[in-house]
């Protein structure tokens, strides 16, 4: 397959959705392209092909889902993402608003009995870190004394 195939290859992909550098890698390298480097190199310089687009993407479907930081950088890895840019990423958020974001989730659960550990697991499992669920039960339990 020549180059002009695998770029033709990797713009429909890219209009069907937003790939890293290392999706697309696999598919053009699935897809029988010997050498997709240089058809990578310039998908990028004309401005197609961005990790840094797809990292912003997922951060903004991650805020919509009420997901936390490390979910978002889980599924940044998955992707191939770069640690730095994940980092970046995942830092760009103002850590109160990923607290407030864990805050109205528990708010949304509303108080009961046994909700705390119930609300710890799902926070945790929406990859908030220790500290936000901490610091959300923390908060309940002030505003709940009772145990609720």
């Amino acid at each position: 397959m020549g180059e002009a195939d695998a770029r033709r290859l990797a713009l429909r992909w890219l209009g069907l959705r937003a790939l890293t550098r290392r999706e697309l890698l696999v598919r053009l390298q699935r897809a029988g392209v010997g050498e997709p480097e240089s058809t990578l190199d310039a998908l990028q310089r004309q401005g197609w092909q961005s990790d840094q687009a797809v990292a912003h993407s997922e951060r903004d479907r991650a805020q919509r889902r009420r997901e936390g930081p490390l979910r978002l950088a889980h599924r940044l890895r998955q992707r191939g993402v770069d640690e730095g840019l994940i980092r970046d990423t995942v830092s760009a958020v103002d850590p109160d608003a990923w607290w407030e974001q864990a805050w109205r989730e528990a708010e949304r659960m509303g108080p009961g009995e046994g909700q705390r550990a119930r609300l710890a697991r799902r926070l945790a499992r929406q990859g908030y870190p220790v500290a936000i669920i901490a610091r959300v039960l923390d908060r309940l339990g002030q505003e709940n004394p009772d145990g609720g």
